[in-house]
This record gives structure tokens, C-alpha cells and sequence, in this order.
């Protein structure tokens, strides 16, 4: 009698497992059809012959030298995140590696809206170390609201450097001061989120918009802002100037840093607000017409597209991959998580 029990749970283990893959599988290919279809619609756009025969014609060293400044970005980030689980004393419950393995895999599902798929992160520390959802979450909402107040510094760097743009950066960093109370003050907060939960479809997402902003306070006081905030801004500024190195591996591109940094974060804002997955689409189409505006008049469509192309081969898709690195080898780590 006690053979058929013995038989059962590595065929219920086999299930779920199965169960999960082709869960996860059916959430990405959305991401993966859209991610075809709008490089094919920029493939289409800019003459798919000259946007690989500029690509192509790029260096190596130029490659190399972009993708390591996009590395730095996930570095910087990385220790971030270590200051944010010391903060929340979660820090010397979890070993190095392993918190350098959650943080990057956390980048396999940087292909969902608003990124917000990366509290993946706290589910794996719940059931690698017990540590409750509650107390881990707050650090992947801190790390969304600092990278879009990075986004927002960056971007009035940028604004500053366009002809009557004072009033445009002004009013960029006018949103940094606004989104820090909004995060900080309890009082703003909770008004904001009565304000966006009568709308009918958020209205019943309340108590969890509720919920998340009590636990968002906690790295919201102005040191650990401060802190978060300074990271973002050299991590995405680094991958700012990605772009600049990839532009200028272009003859005739004359992109200046400035420039970068408003071609490279205000596109980035504009897909995350989109709330589409990655952003794809509306990021590669603002940074194309962004770069084919700023970079010069030898910038014609097709290099532009090369450009943006190549610079979120080094960015997104880079990351992504090393995510789905990262979670495979977590799993050979953790097996039963």
C-alpha cells in the first residue's frame, strides 16, 4: 500500500513543474510577438539592407565599450539593492552570491510593465530564507521609484541643453520633488491614492495600492532616497552614455553627452509609463526619432534605427539574458524553490 504514495510525489512534483514552465512560457510570448514585430516594423521603416549595413560597420572596441558601461549600470544597481536589504536588515540573512543571483534575475522579467514583475526577487527570498513578502517587496517598489526619479534627473540634464528648454527642466525636476513628497509624506500619499482609486477599474485595487505605499515609507525618508536616488543617477547615467559611445561609433553622428542623456531617459520614461511590456515599441520608436533629431544631419532614419537598435541589444536584451542566467542558475542552487 505504501508503494503507490511513494510513486506519486515525484509525478506531482513533475506536474508542477511543468505546470510552471508553460505558465511562464505563455507570459513571455506576448513580449516575444511584440518584440518581433516592432523590429521588424523598424527593419521596415528604415531600409533593412542599410540598418545592417550600418550596424555591421560598427567596431568591436565600440561593442565592447558600450556593453561594459551597460554592465556598470547593473552593478551600481546591485549595490542599491544591498543597501536597501542592510537598510531592512535583511542583509546578513542572505549570502552575496545569492543575493547577487536574486538581484539579476530579476531582469528576466524586465519585459513586463513597469518592470514590476522583478518582485519575483521577493518571492524567491520567501521561500529561500523564509522572509516574508511584506518586508522584501518595499525594496523592488523603492527600486521603481528611483530609477524613475534617475530618469527624471537625467532628462532635465538634457532638457537644459535644448534651445527655451529652462521651462522643460524646470518643470522634469518640479516631478522629482513632487514624486519624493508623494512617496514620503503619508498625508499626500493617501490622497493621491483615494484620487487614482475612484477611478472604477483601480478602485478595487486599493487596499493593495494601500498596503504597498505602507511599505514603501520605510526607504522613502530622505536619507535612504538620497541614497537610492544617487545610485540611479550614475547607474542610468552610465547607461546613458552607452548610447553616446554606440552613436559616435557612426561617422558624421555628433551626439553630445547631454544630448544622450535626453535620447536615451526620456524615451525609457515614456515606455514605462506606457505600461507596456518593456516598453517595446514606444521606447525604440521615441529613441529612434529622438536620436535622428539630436544627433545631427548625416543621422538619417536608418542610422538612427542602427543606433537604437544596437543600444537596447546592450541594455534590455543583454539584461534579460543574463536574468534567465541568473534564475537557471538559482534554481541549481535552490532547487526546491
Amino acid at each position: 500500500m505504501l508503494e503507490p504514495a511513494v510513486e506519486t510525489q515525484p509525478r506531482v512534483e513533475a506536474v508542477d513543474a511543468d505546470v510552471f514552465s508553460r505558465g511562464l512560457l505563455r507570459k513571455l510570448m506576448l513580449p516575444l510577438v511584440l518584440a518581433v514585430l516592432v523590429y521588424g516594423g523598424m527593419l521596415l521603416y528604415a531600409d533593412a539592407g542599410a540598418i545592417m549595413h550600418h550596424a555591421g560597420g560598427v567596431s568591436a572596441r565600440v561593442l565592447v565599450t558600450g556593453a561594459l558601461l551597460a554592465s556598470s549600470n547593473f552593478v551600481l544597481r546591485f549595490f542599491r539593492w544591498q543597501y536597501y536589504l542592510g537598510h531592512l536588515g535583511l542583509r546578513a540573512r542572505v549570502p552575496t552570491v545569492d543575493s547577487a543571483l536574486l538581484f539579476v534575475s530579476g531582469f528576466a522579467m524586465s519585459i513586463t510593465p513597469g518592470k514590476l514583475g522583478e518582485v519575483i526577487k521577493s518571492l524567491l527570498l520567501k521561500e529561500a530564507y523564509s522572509i516574508p513578502v511584506a518586508r522584501s517587496a518595499p525594496i523592488v517598489l523603492a527600486e521603481r521609484v528611483t530609477d524613475l526619479a534617475a530618469l527624471l534627473v537625467l532628462g532635465t540634464i538634457g532638457l537644459s541643453a535644448l534651445p527655451n528648454g529652462a521651462l522643460a527642466a524646470a518643470a522634469s525636476l518640479s516631478l522629482v520633488v513632487m514624486l519624493f513628497g508623494v512617496c514620503a509624506w503619508r498625508p499626500l500619499g493617501n490622497a493621491v491614492i483615494e484620487v487614482v482609486t475612484r477611478i472604477p477599474r483601480v478602485r478595487r485595487l486599493r487596499g493593495k495600492l494601500q498596503a504597498a505605499y505602507d511599505s514603501l515609507t520605510t526607504l522613502m525618508r530622505p536619507l535612504p532616497f538620497a541614497i537610492g536616488l544617487s545610485f540611479a543617477v550614475v547607474a542610468w547615467g552610465l547607461q546613458c552614455v552607452s548610447l553616446n559611445v554606440i552613436a559616435w561609433g557612426f561617422p558624421g553622428v555628433t551626439l553630445s553627452i547631454r544630448h544622450g542623456l535626453l535620447a536615451y531617459s526620456a524615451p525609457l520614461l515614456a515606455g514605462a509609463l506606457a505600461l507596456i511590456p518593456g516598453g517595446l515599441g514606444v521606447t525604440e520608436a521615441s529613441m529612434t526619432g529622438a536620436i535622428a533629431a539630436l544627433g545631427g544631419s548625416e543621422v538619417t532614419p536608418s542610422v538612427a534605427a542602427a543606433i537604437t537598435i544596437l543600444t537596447r541589444l546592450l541594455s534590455l536584451w543583454l539584461a534579460i539574458a543574463l536574468g534567465f542566467s541568473a534564475l537557471a542558475l538559482w534554481r541549481v542552487r535552490h532547487p526546491r524553490t
